[in-house]
């Protein structure tokens, strides 16, 4: 269910954004640098987050029992963001940004 509405809520924004930048060009060149640095933001917070996670897991066999430190762990590492992933999804996105920047360009169908 999270997926799906997840999912909905990307495919809105991309095509709410390509929309804006096809038949709006002049809006979309205000607003371009803002989405580079909104992506550059979340990217930077998913690092913090994951930093944030590796900082915890030597921490928590302080607070934790310690039959129960391999559950903690593995729920931790269920928690973490997988960078193997992060940066190619924000250099797509950046891309993508950048690239929708060219249909000004194309002709206008009224």
């Amino acid at each position: 269910m999270i997926n799906e509405i997840f999912a909905g809520l990307i495919v809105l924004s991309v095509s709410g954004i390509t929309f804006i930048a096809y038949k709006h060009p002049t809006v979309y060149e205000k607003i371009y640098g803002y989405l580079m640095v909104l992506a550059f933001v979340i990217f930077f917070g998913f690092c913090i987050w994951d930093i944030a996670i590796q900082t915890t897991d030597p921490i928590i066999t302080n607070f934790v029992q310690p039959d129960k430190q391999n559950i903690a762990r593995n729920a931790l590492n269920e928690l973490r963001v997988n960078g193997t992933y992060v940066m190619p999804i924000l250099c797509g996105v950046e891309l993508y940004l950048f690239l929708i920047s060219f249909l000004k360009f194309l002709p206008k169908s009224e």
